[in-house]
């Protein structure tokens, strides 16, 4: 259906033109791919949300945490939107001062939102290796990657929000501002590093432990598709780097902002997947029903069956 044969409902004005709700892509504006990305990722997350929580209702704190991560998700995903409709995706020279203006403070905030996204998703799965863990020693070496991973946020968050001169630090194109390209290159690899160690956690975990080895396998499984985190954010640093060496920063941010908006989203999705019940119930089953010290500091799980109440 052409865009005049649309209902006058699903047609939006303004900016300069009439168009369908989430653009349409042309030579001179990117911009409704972000769009489209945006809101399929948000959607999936959606689903992963409700697949948690409609399976395990808990109000623990990877509970918080993962739903903190979710609604910050949310309104980081309506910042990228409202990027989009004042300029994202089209050319600097075709944008007004008001619309550059309004895109800069939209672009900034969503960057600072998107690494708290980040920090809560990762801190999700901490907190559930934490509930999971019966060894001391494992206990204190998740307390310790928590408190690093803490320090990094806050550190992260701090550098973004200052990184221009006040009072606008939105303004990526004054004079006096960091090393952009070091800044999104030092966090970017932080995200990839502590992904990297928290899918390696389990072996960690695991690695003394005397069950079966197809049980290890499955919980290796369970964490294992964080990578393709890694893969986004790997390819998110990759498209930035065009983006930093251009002057044309709203046209060339595209590819950049649509991988950024799918790692942000996965990380959401895989920190819920080990909190789905039947899957957090075999893990459960795996790290925590008992552990007897054999020696030479090997533990043997054994698990412990109760017998069902007759019917």
């Amino acid at each position: 259906m052409s865009e005049s044969n649309l209902p006058d409902n699903l047609i939006f004005h303004g900016n300069g033109g009439s168009y369908p709700p989430h653009g349409r892509i042309t030579a001179e504006n990117h911009g409704p791919a972000v769009v489209v990305a945006t809101w399929i990722m948000v959607c999936l997350m959606g689903l992963a949300i409700i697949a948690r929580f409609g399976t395990r209702p808990n109000l623990g704190q990877d509970s918080i945490t993962i739903f903190s991560a979710c609604v910050l998700a949310l309104i980081q995903s309506v910042l990228v939107h409202l990027a989009v409709n004042r300029g994202l995706g089209r050319h600097r020279n075709r944008l007004s001062l008001e619309d550059y203006s309004y895109y800069s403070k939209a672009v900034f905030t969503s960057q600072i939102l998107m690494l708290l996204v980040h920090y809560l998703a990762k801190l999700t799965l901490l907190l559930v290796f934490l509930q999971l863990t019966p060894s001391k020693p494992m206990r204190r070496m998740l307390w310790a990657c928590i408190l690093l991973l803490s320090l990094w946020a806050c550190a992260a968050i701090i550098t973004y929000s200052t990184q221009c001169p006040l009072p606008q630090p939105w303004d990526l194109s004054a004079a006096g501002c960091y090393n952009q390209e070091a800044l999104y290159l030092f966090n970017g690899v932080i995200i990839i590093l502590s992904d990297i160690v928290i899918i390696a956690l389990p072996y960690a975990i695991l690695r003394d432990v005397q069950i079966r080895r197809s049980r290890k396998v499955t919980v290796y499984i369970v964490f294992l598709p964080r990578i393709v985190v890694c893969i986004m954010t790997a390819l998110e640093l990759s498209s930035l780097r065009a983006y930093l060496h251009n002057d044309d920063k709203t046209w060339m941010i595209v590819d950049a902002t649509v991988w950024g908006q799918v790692s942000m989203n996965l990380s959401i999705i895989t920190a819920c997947a080990p909190m789905i019940k039947p899957l957090f119930d075999m893990l459960q089953f795996s790290l925590i029903d008992s552990a007897i010290p054999l020696p030479g500091g090997a533990i043997l799980l054994e698990s412990v069956v109760r017998p069902r109440a007759n019917s």
